[in-house]
């Protein structure tokens, strides 16, 4: 890529998205995504690969609130829990996460 198409980037997205994101939060609507992570064998949540722009500026304007889709778990997660995991487990843990990322 050329410096004048990594400056238009810079000047036409992302200045923009960091104005929106800075004014509105995360728009749903405006982005069209939400960001994705995994489940990792200890439970945390590992960011994955869509939203990372929109990720980034959250983290910098120290945004409290960011939609994400949980997009897979690591099978130890889910192994930890006896006699297998029900739909009714899986709500339940990932409810306990979803509070511990408040």
């Amino acid at each position: 890529r050329s410096a004048a198409e990594i400056e238009a980037f810079l000047r036409d997205y992302v200045l923009d998205l960091v104005a929106s994101m800075e004014h509105r939060g995360y728009d749903v609507e405006k982005g069209g995504e939400f960001g994705s992570a995994q489940i990792g064998a200890d439970g945390q949540l590992v960011k994955s690969g869509s939203g990372t722009h929109r990720f980034c500026v959250a983290r910098l304007l120290g945004l409290t609130r960011f939609p994400l889709r949980v997009v897979g778990i690591h099978a130890g997660w889910a192994a930890g829990v006896e006699g297998g995991l029900t739909v009714a487990e899986l709500g339940k843990r990932l409810k306990e996460i979803g509070e511990r990322y408040r």
